[in-house]
């Protein structure tokens, strides 16, 4: 197992390859090429993908408001401050924060991206006052809606952390299609939870809740539900905030099979997420200054192959129209575009620098802006509108099972 991770802007992006699943994924970017025969993985599983998004921001990501009676009724702000805590980790001292200007303040935000494979989702939510919450009424939801639901299929299943002033902290409940179902768990002097709506089986859903951020631990809550038959997508926001009353989100997490994607970008997906393998194990050397360019331009394998591999994929997958109707084709064929010049600069950037005997360091540069460049075409491919690896503020973590 390869597991890397580093800090993108206020977030972290990882990228790890199980077993034998970097050699699946290139024999079948290979295949898809020159038009041979799919190969399968030796489970026949599709990889899974987690993309934990630590900075909330509505001008990028593939989010939205929804329309209700009185849209500008609750203040949505990214980044603000989250006093609690300050000076923490990554994504928890600055939060995404829903402010109620009124009594009666709801608002929601629903993604844009259907899931057409079972996925998993969790956020983290928090008070930091309970001033303006209404007992009993005051909650902020992460829920799972079902586009076109089937005769008998729930349509919206939502996890709800509601104040509760007479345990001076938050209660967890679930709801299906409006009603209160299952059980509810109390969280006496506590102001943060997590909340997850999780796949557990084959045709299986949980709705759970705890104080840690854990796929398919916590407190059960309803178990058991029917995963959905079509496409579905996240949304998460608040209810029945009084004047000044405000919940803070962040850590919202989103795990699905790669296959949701479409062959097309899942393949761009998949290469770029080899590459910046290779990037990171490059990068290590930076740190020793005896380091020399032979251990960079062995660290970073065939780059030069790969990106040029990326761009033959990208190109096919161009003249077939392959990519989803969705897909900003500009920016990706820019992104793409700018990816191979750097990846194939820096192969022979590092070839003449290695024959050399020159240092690490002088690769330095060229590594870094080759991974800006990945980062953000790994974004374009699931939905992110910036072509800025530093402005995507959010963590990857990508498994290639085979």
């Amino acid at each position: 197992m390869v597991s890397v991770r580093r800090a993108v802007g206020v977030s972290v992006l990882s990228v790890s390859l199980l077993g034998g699943g970097l050699e699946a994924c290139l024999t079948q970017l290979l295949c898809n090429l020159f038009n041979c025969e799919e190969s399968e993985s030796a489970e026949g599983d599709d990889p899974t993908l987690t993309v934990l998004i630590e900075r909330i921001d509505l001008k990028i990501m593939p989010l939205g408001v929804d329309d209700d009676e009185n849209p500008k009724d609750v203040t949505l702000k990214s980044r603000r401050k989250f006093k609690p805590s300050k000076g923490s980790d990554a994504g928890l001292d600055r939060r995404f924060r829903m402010l109620g200007k009124t009594d009666e303040s709801s608002a929601c935000l629903s993604g844009h991206v259907d899931f057409t494979t079972p996925a998993n989702a969790s956020m983290r939510l928090a008070i930091d006052t309970s001033s303006g919450l209404v007992d009993g009424e005051s909650l902020a939801f992460l829920e799972r809606r079902v586009s076109a639901p089937e005769e008998g299929e729930p349509g919206v299943v939502r996890v709800e952390a509601v104040w509760n002033e007479g345990i001076n902290g938050l209660t967890l409940r679930a709801r299906v299609d409006g009603d209160l179902m299952g059980d509810t768990a109390d969280y006496a002097d506590t102001t943060e939870v997590f909340v997850q709506i999780v796949h557990t089986g084959v045709n299986s859903y949980t709705v759970a809740g705890d104080l840690y951020n854990s796929f398919g631990d916590g407190t059960s809550l309803i178990n058991g539900l029917p995963a959905p038959a079509g496409g579905h997508r996240f949304a998460f926001g608040v209810e029945q905030l009084g004047k000044k009353g405000r919940f803070w989100f962040t850590q919202l997490a989103v795990e699905v099979s790669t296959s949701y994607l479409g062959g097309a970008e899942a393949a761009l997906a998949y290469l770029a997420g080899a590459m910046i393998i290779n990037v990171d194990l490059a990068e290590v050397f930076f740190g020793f200054p005896t380091a020399l360019a032979t251990n960079v331009d062995a660290a970073l394998g065939p780059i030069a192959f790969s990106a040029s591999a990326l761009f033959s994929e990208h190109m096919v997958a161009m003249e077939k129209e392959l990519y989803e109707e969705s897909t900003d084709l500009k920016k990706l064929h820019k992104i793409v575009t700018k990816a191979n010049q750097r990846g194939l600069a820096l192969g022979k950037k590092a070839d003449a620098a290695a024959a050399k005997g020159a240092k690490a360091k002088v690769l330095k540069g060229s590594v870094k802006k080759l991974r800006d460049a990945l980062e953000a075409l790994l974004g374009i491919t699931h939905g992110f509108d910036t072509l800025s690896a530093k402005r995507l503020g959010l963590s990857v973590e990508l498994y290639l099972t085979g």
